[in-house]
């Protein structure tokens, strides 16, 4: 019986080619695994050669039981086959994850190839050790962007770059200032000033504003983006620098006794 092929990933664009690949080279005898979900990603197995479709989570049941003595080769294309994902942190741990899994099976298999056939016992201690080598190396990774969102360290240089070179792409925005950004969970939260026409109508600056929203949008589509809007010369110093009092116009007509509502809460506030 011809010993069978595992492919991870198998229904993303890298995974679907690859089984192609192997069936044109008289490959059919393959295990695939990948999560379909509700999308149509099923379509990218439609015409292909295999044994099986089965699960991340089924597979590594079914290595760590040992259910599989005819596996020949591993493929192993990253836990994530989605190639439009932009989550590189989201990319980091779930790739992290589901490959130590894997790794920790591998050395499953080679501990019991080495013993039965090889007749090196300690080969899969050697293999153990580069696992944990490399389990410490990705949690370590995993625990500083951890870190970095616990203490809403602001996002790269190139990411607030990217911000800003996107809203002023409309020559009607003047400048970007006050920029803060950080990340909570996996949202990106944007706040900003933009300079504007002090002459425009409010409706005018309103639709600049949202097209300076949408055009961060489509770099970075699960950020929350809050612009404030500044008349170009008048800009208001920032928190830390005291700002100049003028006196308030008398109003006209009858005074209204101004009552004090809630103070405002949230981070933004």
């Amino acid at each position: 019986m011809a010993k069978r092929i595992i492919v991870t990933g198998a229904a993303g664009f890298i995974g679907r080619n690859t089984v192609a690949e192997l069936n044109r080279r008289g490959y059919d005898n393959l295990l695939l695994t990948d999560i379909l979900g509700t999308d149509e990603k099923w379509k990218n197995l439609v015409g292909l050669k295999f044994d099986d479709l089965i699960s991340p989570n089924d597979l590594l049941v079914e290595l760590t039981d040992e259910t599989f003595d005819d596996i020949e080769t591993i493929i192993h294309l990253g836990a994530c086959s989605a190639t439009t994902e932009r989550n590189a942190d989201y990319l980091l741990e779930n790739n992290t994850h589901y490959t130590a899994d894997l790794a920790a099976n591998v050395v499953v298999l080679i501990g019991v190839i080495s013993g039965a056939f090889l007749g090196a016992p300690g080969l899969d201690a050697a293999a153990g050790i580069v696992v944990a080598v490399w389990l410490f190396w990705g949690a370590t990774g995993m625990l500083k962007a951890a870190a970095d969102h616990l203490l809403d360290r602001a996002v790269p240089e190139a990411d607030r770059a990217a911000i800003t070179q996107a809203v002023l792409a409309d020559p009607q925005v003047f400048g970007v200032h006050q920029l803060r950004t950080r990340m909570a969970g996996q949202v990106m939260m944007i706040q900003m000033h933009v300079d504007l026409d002090p002459h425009q109508t409010l409706d005018a600056a309103h639709a600049i504003v949202v097209a300076a929203e949408n055009r961060v949008l489509s770099h970075y589509p699960a950020a929350d983006i809050l612009i404030h809007a500044d008349p170009r010369g008048r800009t208001r110093p920032p928190a830390d620098v005291p700002a100049v009092a003028t006196p308030a116009p008398e109003p006209e007509g009858p005074a209204v006794q101004a009552t004090e509502g809630p103070a405002p809460k949230g981070p933004w506030s």
